[in-house]
């Protein structure tokens, strides 16, 4: 997992204050909540965590990256959409496949929730401008993040919850 994909993650979940908690309870720099935070954990053979061990950066942060691998596999490596899982739950990432493949731009412009369409489009934004100041101003390869978005049909895999 790229590292300048985690740290627009952490900067789009919290501005990488470690202490935050939103509206839906999730904490921490990765905005976990409990109910992902600990399959992740045992998925890593980690102890099950409590509620105030997410506000731990290191741990939370590898859960978090951790959560987020889990997602990019089940979503074939089709970064855009396992973004939109990651914040809107994978049961919305589901209802917005498309029936055929499509421009993952256009993918990314016609999810529904506003919300989600400005995170996904702020993270991966965001890593750019973070992978181009890591390497001194070089350009960005982001040829694959530029697939498009693969229909998924009853015969291939959808996004499964934990």
């Amino acid at each position: 997992m790229p590292v300048t994909l985690i740290y627009s993650v952490i900067r789009q979940e919290s501005l990488y204050r470690a202490d935050v908690v939103s509206s839906a309870g999730a904490r921490g720099l990765m905005q976990l909540e409990l109910s992902t935070a600990k399959p992740t954990a045992k998925a890593l053979k980690l102890p099950t965590p409590h509620m105030a061990d997410l506000f731990d950066p290191q741990l939370n942060s590898t859960l978090g990256a951790e959560h987020l691998h889990q997602l990019l596999d089940k979503a074939n490596g089709q970064l855009p959409l396992a973004l939109a899982a990651y914040n809107a739950g994978i049961a919305a990432a589901n209802r917005w496949l498309p029936a055929d493949s499509i421009a993952p731009d256009v993918w990314v412009e016609n999810i529904p929730y506003n919300e989600t369409r400005n995170y996904v489009q702020r993270i991966l934004w965001h890593t750019v401008v973070y992978g181009w100041l890591r390497s001194d101003g070089q350009a960005q390869d982001t040829a694959s993040w530029l697939t498009p978005i693969r229909a998924m049909g009853v015969a291939q895999a959808r996004l499964e919850p934990n």
